[in-house]
């Protein structure tokens, strides 16, 4: 018998006993989490039956049901609401018993119901991270819990294994590398192509910084692919720069202050925009795309670099998801679908 089915019971003797009344059925919610217990009777509905003050049936009914039911521990009453609180003893018992069934709480009559179940999912240009390990796991366990509902349950991940993430990998491997593998290094594949990730941003900023200061001192030739637009944004950074000059003389107070926090903001913005303009005029980021556009082609040497490469990558994810505990049913790549989308 459940804990609610036995304290039914126990509510309707108690009734009975005290009020010499037939109790129909009886109210449960969870005990509020500002107030002790762990299960509460709601009185009010009671009242139809019994006649009285809601605070005092509660306590005497508390008061019998602590005699007599002994998973009951203790209880207080507040308005019509009859908190009780279970005894340790007895989710010691309950999980005593449940300890040996490897299958507790499982379905045992299948579903014709298939779910798929998707997660992880990652790119193939740098290692699992910290955000993942949430990802994997609410992912795997959502997956083991349909599938103890009896559910048919498919556990799938879509990899985004192409693109200029790991063409900026690959790149890097290419010419910084040296040959490096992760048997030479000591690394974890996706470490090792994530070692080159890096490298390849750390590259990318010394070649972009001298062109984002051109742009910024206003030297933007008319070939320069997006010039005008940079020319603007240089032109409005120059404004909001006098603008806050102007603020900062006046005095300090909450409008100046917001004034100056959204002009700052602005700023920014147009900075970060110039500068992905200087990171696409780059050499690095030119040789990036035109080994993405190789690929693409399906040329037969970046193929098999990306081949080698994304390899690594698998067999550390591998590695990662077995320490993770986690698995999946069937695994979906970019590669294979990109040209459908």
């Amino acid at each position: 018998m459940s804990l609610q089915d036995n304290l039914t019971q126990k509510v309707i003797e108690a009734v009975k006993k005290l009020y010499q009344v037939d109790l129909p059925s009886v109210e449960f919610q969870p005990t509020r989490k500002d107030f002790e217990g762990d299960v509460t009777v709601v009185v009010f509905p009671l009242l139809r039956y019994v006649k009285g003050n809601p605070m005092e049936i509660g306590t005497q009914i508390g008061t019998y049901l602590q005699e007599h039911a002994e998973e009951v521990a203790k209880f207080n009453v507040v308005k019509g609401f009859l908190n009780i609180v279970i005894t340790d003893g007895y989710y010691l018992d309950f999980f005593n018993g449940i300890l040996d069934e490897t299958d507790y709480g499982y379905v045992k009559t299948p579903s014709k119901e298939a779910v798929m179940v998707e997660y992880s999912s990652p790119n193939t240009n740098k290692p699992l991270h910290l955000g993942h390990i949430r990802n994997n796991l609410l992912g795997y366990s959502v997956a083991e819990i349909l599938k103890a509902s009896g559910k048919k349950v498919y556990k799938t991940q879509i990899i985004n294994d192409r693109g200029i993430h790991i063409c900026k990998s690959m790149l890097a491997w290419q010419k910084f590398g040296k040959g490096e593998t992760p048997e030479t290094s000591g690394l974890k594949g996706d470490h090792l192509v994530g070692k080159y990730y890096v490298k390849f941003e750390t590259e990318l900023k010394k070649q972009a910084k001298p062109i984002f200061d051109e742009y910024i001192k206003g030297n933007i030739a008319p070939p320069v692919v997006g010039g005008f637009k940079i020319k603007l944004l240089v032109d409005e950074i120059n404004q909001l720069e006098e603008q806050k000059q102007i603020i900062e003389k006046e005095d300090v107070n909450e409008s100046n202050q917001s004034e100056l926090s959204k002009i700052t903001e602005k700023i920014d913005e147009n900075i970060s925009k110039i500068n992905d303009y200087a990171r696409n005029r780059t050499e690095l980021m030119s040789s990036a795309y035109s080994m993405l556009r190789k690929w693409e082609a399906g040329d037969a040497e970046t193929v098999s670099l990306w081949k080698m490469m994304n390899g690594w990558v698998y067999e550390g994810f591998d590695t990662t998801y077995k320490n993770l505990g986690v698995d999946f049913d069937k695994l979906y790549y970019e590669s294979d679908t990109y040209l459908l989308g």
